[in-house]
């Protein structure tokens, strides 16, 4: 996969989330949200509960202009919009069958008119400079065939002092053994992904002018919050395989994804950045951010 052109992966990433993460292919009660790291009890609540604590830790406030990179169908968006007061969120997916999907929740949602979906690439994305607030990945940023190139984008469409903010599952820093490189190259193959180490990427942040970036292992910021590894190979497990029949077998989601006990090496980690300027209010972020 990393000899592909950067056209034909983000062709390979299109097919693959046309053909896999929309709701014919995702259980109804998770379909809306397409994320391993976050979810957690309860399916519906856990699903409003993460994406509205992800939003406070990307530092989303009322009133502001926000960017979903890498939206899915809008679950984040839709329970971002309702809960966070005057919020207007410009919601971005390759995949022209998750927009369509994503339109339809706004619309069932009433929010259409403070949620707009586009089709379109976060490595060059359809924005003037300096339009938004906070810039936010749940769990995309994997989907980054050129790193820096994806947040000089974001860099270009913050407003001075706006915030960036990255949640995804990341390469582990420390060295594999060839049998985990070999597994962590199986899973990236399995679904289309790039990840680099979460350093990789908060070093990226920096060549490209972001300032105070913070990065962190999220599964050791707060384990009563984040699934555990087993937890998480759970969750897959349920949309791999069903027994509606009286007889396990593998859903069309399980017959590409499902790879038995084995488990890939991962780190969930967390990147938060700001487009420098607007000094005035980074106390007030910060004393924020320590409150999340």
């Amino acid at each position: 996969m990393n000899e592909m052109t950067s056209e034909a992966y983000l062709q390979a990433v299109r097919e693959y989330q046309d053909a896999y993460y929309t709701p014919e292919t995702i259980r109804p009660h998770d379909y809306r949200t397409y994320q391993y790291g976050l979810l957690q009890g309860d399916p519906e609540q856990a699903m409003r509960a993460t994406n509205l604590l992800q939003a406070q830790r990307a530092g989303v406030r009322p009133g502001q202009r926000v960017l979903d990179a890498g939206c899915g169908i809008c679950g984040p968006s839709i329970d971002i919009a309702r809960h966070v007061k005057g919020v207007t969120i410009d919601a971005v997916t390759l995949s022209p069958e998750q927009a369509r999907h994503g339109r339809l929740a706004v619309e069932d949602a009433g929010l259409d008119q403070r949620v707009r979906v586009h089709v379109g690439d976060f490595h060059g994305l359809p924005f003037a400079r300096e339009t938004f607030d906070v810039v936010y990945y749940f769990e995309s940023f994997c989907y980054a065939y050129e790193q820096e190139r994806v947040l000089a984008e974001a860099l270009r469409v913050l407003k001075p002092g706006g915030r960036l903010y990255i949640k995804d599952f990341f390469r582990p820093a420390s060295p594999l053994s060839e049998t985990e490189a070999a597994a962590f190259a199986a899973m990236c193959e399995r679904y289309v992904a790039r990840m680099g180490t979460l350093a990789e990427a908060a070093a990226a942040a920096e060549r490209v002018g972001f300032a105070e970036v913070r990065k962190q292992d999220l599964r050791k910021l707060s384990e009563a919050r984040y699934r555990s590894e087993w937890e998480v190979r759970q969750w897959i497990h349920s949309h791999c395989i069903t027994d509606e029949s009286g007889v396990p077998v593998l859903t069309r989601f399980g017959k590409r994804h499902y790879d038995g006990p084995r488990t890939a090496p991962t780190t969930l980690g967390e990147l938060q950045a700001r487009r420098p300027g607007a000094a005035g209010h980074a106390a007030a972020d910060d004393a924020e951010r320590r409150g999340a």
